[in-house]
């Protein structure tokens, strides 16, 4: 670990000063994967993991930002640490898009073990901020994303709690294949109506003779 805590992290000297030039140092030190292990080798007896990282505003709900790759250097953290006593994860004022990054399957960096540190996990307590689900843009993708995640650690959950933080009151994750956001529509316009309509199969003049 020292030693890939104090080697470049680029090529070389050049490519390192464009490149931190070109982004931010914020955006270095969140894909900085080295650091975040070595942080989590520090507390390998926690318990209950908290992220929270609310605030992000709607226009970058389909970006990937700064906070989307520290969520991934994290996860990644975590998962290559030997942190056997993790088992509870709070989630608190996340945006939809941020369990993509947390999701270990599939996911970045993902090593094969990876399921087994998230399989410890039994009492989760998950809150996300909501938005306008009737809008022209409703965001479906992003609640089906949010129920992929809870599905893939309800096999080994004791307890499980879920709040949407914010003033739009949004669909229970659990069940959204009931919610009216997903029911196909009662009425729709029937295209190619002259295809469609009932007709006879041949012409009227054949079928009289």
């Amino acid at each position: 670990m020292a030693s890939v805590l104090t080697r470049p992290k680029y090529a070389n000297v050049e490519l390192g000063d464009i490149l931190t030039l070109q982004y931010p140092p914020l955006f270095h030190a969140a894909t900085n994967v080295p650091s975040f292990i070595n942080a989590l080798t520090h507390v390998p007896n926690m318990r209950h993991l908290t992220i929270k990282c609310p605030g992000q505003a709607p226009r970058e709900r389909y970006r990937r930002d700064i906070v989307d790759y520290a969520l991934i250097s994290l996860r990644i953290a975590v998962e290559r640490t030997p942190m056997t006593k993790l088992s509870k994860l709070s989630l608190v004022n996340l945006h939809p898009a941020a369990f993509t990054y947390i999701r270990h399957i599939p996911g970045f960096g993902a090593v094969p073990s990876a399921s087994r540190r998230w399989g410890q996990i039994r009492k989760l307590y998950i809150s996300v901020e909501s938005w306008d689900f009737y809008s022209p843009h409703p965001g479906l993708d992003q609640l089906k994303i949010v129920d992929d995640y809870i599905r893939g650690l309800s096999k080994n959950l004791e307890k499980f709690t879920f709040a949407w933080s914010g003033r739009f009151k949004g669909p229970c994750p659990l069940y959204l294949s009931a919610d009216p956001l997903f029911r196909a529509p009662q009425h729709t316009q029937k295209l190619f109506n002259e295809v469609t309509s009932p007709m006879s199969p041949f012409p009227a003049r054949l079928l009289g003779r």
